[in-house]
């Protein structure tokens, strides 16, 4: 499946369009804890246990996405849109989102 933040992909043409796709994931209040309690992880102001968590939940959102474009007939996703909110009681929790255009390429 052909991922990508373009409205088109160069040398492919696009001959469907199946809708929006969308895909979350949601990281939870011990992440944060966490990121605050392993603060022995951080080398040169960056967490890399936080941000394995993110990138965890950023491919979560994907495939998430991926898998619903595949559903609907597509064999890629443009104009990809990743998204970033904190949500939840007290913003206890992160929330990632992808959503795109499910397409059918040739």
């Amino acid at each position: 499946m052909i991922v990508t933040t373009t409205p088109s992909i160069e040398g492919k043409k696009i001959t469907r369009y199946h809708g929006i796709v969308v895909g979350e994931a949601i990281l939870g209040a011990n992440v944060f804890r966490d990121l605050f309690a392993g603060i022995t992880d951080i080398l040169g102001g960056r967490s890399g246990s936080y941000e394995k968590s993110l990138n965890e939940a950023r491919e979560t959102a994907l495939k998430e996405m991926e898998d619903r474009a595949r559903d609907a007939g597509a064999n890629a996703v443009v104009g990809v849109d990743l998204d970033y909110e904190v949500v939840g009681k007290d913003n206890g929790m992160l929330m990632v989102s992808a959503s795109g255009t499910a397409v059918t390429v040739e």
